[in-house]
């Protein structure tokens, strides 16, 4: 996390912590009949964004509700959470997330990873960080190189293991 809040640099920032934040063997306890009104999402509509951390087996790809999370975030970020008949004042406020009209911006999705070798930290990053865009703004494409640049590390075979997970073979916890 530390790694995170260096590369988005976040200043005055609090991490939630879903498996602390929920009774993993009681889930049914905090969770709604309709996911749409669960503590997760509830959690995710007061957040800047998701940081998905995953091991080398990509567990979080194999979990239900870290499927739920990441599909409510990428959903939302391309508007198409707005026909959904379910859910209430958490899943208004992702939908009105767009940044316009001093709104909230949509919600990122970050991935951390630790690599197999070095065990250096590498995050992929939704879009391109403050520093990048500042880059990407002096000298147009100098900002996605950097990016481009500091994802390298970034295991591929965990991401190819990522593309064959089938969601119906999820675990609920």
């Amino acid at each position: 996390m530390r790694k995170h809040s260096s590369v988005r640099t976040l200043q005055a920032i609090a991490y939630w912590v879903c498996a602390y934040a929920n009774r993993q063997h009681e889930l049914g306890e905090d969770l709604a009949a309709d996911p749409m009104e669960s503590s997760f999402l509830k959690a995710m509509a007061s957040c800047d964004g998701v940081l998905l951390m995953l091991d080398s087996e990509a567990t979080p790809f194999k979990r239900i509700w870290c499927c739920f999370k990441e599909g409510v975030v990428t959903l939302a970020a391309r508007d198409r959470l707005q026909s959904h008949k379910g859910g209430g004042t958490a899943l208004r406020k992702l939908v009105a997330r767009d940044g316009r009209e001093g709104r909230w911006s949509p919600l990122l999705l970050d991935i951390a990873t630790v690599t197999p070798l070095s065990g250096a930290v590498v995050i992929l990053t939704d879009g391109l960080t403050q520093e990048e865009t500042r880059q990407e703004q002096n000298v147009p494409g100098q900002g996605w190189h950097r990016k481009s640049s500091r994802e390298e590390t970034f295991p591929v075979d965990l991401v190819e293991s990522c593309l064959d997970i089938d969601i119906r073979r999820s675990e609920e916890h």
